[in-house]
């Protein structure tokens, strides 16, 4: 069976809640999981440190800020958070699953984006932003791996875990 960085696989049933079925993604700070919430019957994105940081009480309070923060945000173009929780000693921030691809990914395929499509994406950064912005709170890493789109073309902001309210 296949570990990864947090030492969680997929197939892994967590806290007899979340069945782990894929890994999404991974930053500096933790992994990223496709999970089924078999409470709920939903899928979800679950955000859990790296086994490394499991311990470091600096890195549980950015978790914590980081959902603190991205909950204020109500709006179309920001990914939704839902709840922090912890699981066997691990913590974890749940987060909506969008069926998508990061704009990372989309550029390393394509190299760019038509014009139209650039400026539709722009536009939809700048709403999302201004949601952030309208509840005092400010992203501070913008940049590809951070924008996941959707099949219909929604553009989403999503990890606020260097985020700080705006003074």
């Amino acid at each position: 069976e296949r570990t990864t960085l947090s030492g969680i696989a997929p197939g892994a049933l967590l806290g007899q809640r979340f069945e782990v079925l894929s890994v999404l993604g991974a930053g500096g700070m933790g992994i990223v999981y496709k999970a089924r919430d078999r409470e709920l019957d939903d899928l979800v994105a679950l955000k859990m440190l790296k086994r490394e940081l499991w311990g470091d009480s600096s890195q549980l309070e950015r978790l914590k800020s980081e959902l603190k923060l991205a909950r204020k945000i109500t709006h179309p173009n920001v990914l939704r958070t839902y709840d922090f929780g912890e699981i066997d000693g691990v913590p974890y921030i749940s987060m909506e699953y969008v069926r998508g691809v990061t704009l990372r990914y989309m550029l390393d395929q394509t190299r760019r984006l038509p014009y139209s499509a650039g400026l539709r994406l722009a536009k939809q950064l700048c709403a999302g932003l201004n949601a952030a912005h309208a509840v005092g709170v400010l992203h501070r890493d913008i940049k590809p791996e951070n924008i996941i789109l959707e099949p219909t073309g929604n553009a989403k902001l999503m990890d606020f875990g260097i985020a700080r309210p705006i003074d």
